[in-house]
């Protein structure tokens, strides 16, 4: 796949992306966060991890090392 492609697909998402703010069992508002905050949230977790100087993760989500643990 070209760069074009892959600019155009990002693109053709952007357009088509939006997450509604609401809290459980209420309509969402009008207040809209867009494609461009999941972006930024994408960058800004990408250099953290930079940062961090460790390996970005490369597992699946399936595969993520996590543990649940009862509350009491």
């Amino acid at each position: 796949m070209s760069d074009a492609e892959r600019k155009q697909r990002a693109e053709a998402r952007r357009q088509r992306m939006v997450i509604a703010k609401a809290a459980f069992g209420v309509e969402p508002r009008d207040d809209v966060v867009g494609a461009p905050a999941v972006s930024l949230a994408t960058q800004l977790s990408r250099t953290a991890w930079a940062l961090s100087g460790r390996p970005f993760p490369g597992y699946s989500r399936s595969e993520i090392p996590i543990r649940f643990v009862a509350r009491d």
